[in-house]
């Protein structure tokens, strides 16, 4: 293993001569960025959205904290293997997965007093579906750690999110 240039320049990659390793462009830097936009304040009827917490004991939010940012920072670590039958329906869990959390918030943006919208169900349903676009990324960089943190994550977020009905 050896690199092809000791003295290279700003614009050229690290490219390493081993097929085990992805180079680094080739990480997932920015796949669990896309669950991270959430429209929560948009629909939030405080300003600035102080209410969140209230609800909740300290020890809960700290854990969900925690837990959140070991789900965003830990896939920066991570590399994409396409390689099996697993890795790839992992790439479709994550994209099906995408699609199904940003559709969870279009009842809450689109009709905030629907039935949808003010049930249980239709409340919790942005905090428990982003576990599909972990699960692909642990899937695709057959990282079960990963799945654990995302899984720890989750019963977090959606515990604290029942507090707050």
């Amino acid at each position: 293993m050896y690199c092809k240039n000791w003295f290279r320049k700003p614009w050229q990659s690290w490219r390493v001569h081993d097929e085990t390793r992805a180079a680094p462009s080739e990480r997932f830097f920015a796949a669990p960025a896309a669950t991270g936009l959430e429209p929560g304040a948009r629909i939030s009827p405080h300003p600035g959205g102080d209410h969140f917490g209230s609800h909740s004991p300290k020890w809960l939010l700290v854990a969900e904290s925690i837990a959140r940012v070991l789900v965003f920072i830990f896939p920066l670590l991570l590399l994409i293997q396409l390689k099996d039958a697993w890795n790839k329906a992992g790439l479709a869990v994550y994209c099906l997965g995408i699609l199904i959390y940003f559709g969870s918030w279009l009842p809450l943006l689109l009709a905030p007093d629907s039935a949808w919208s003010q049930s249980a169900a239709g409340l919790l349903a942005p905090r428990l579906t982003p576990f599909l676009p972990f699960l692909g990324i642990a899937l695709v960089c057959n990282s079960w750690p990963y799945g654990v943190i995302s899984a720890v994550f989750i019963f977090f977020h959606t515990w604290h999110g029942i507090q707050n009905l």
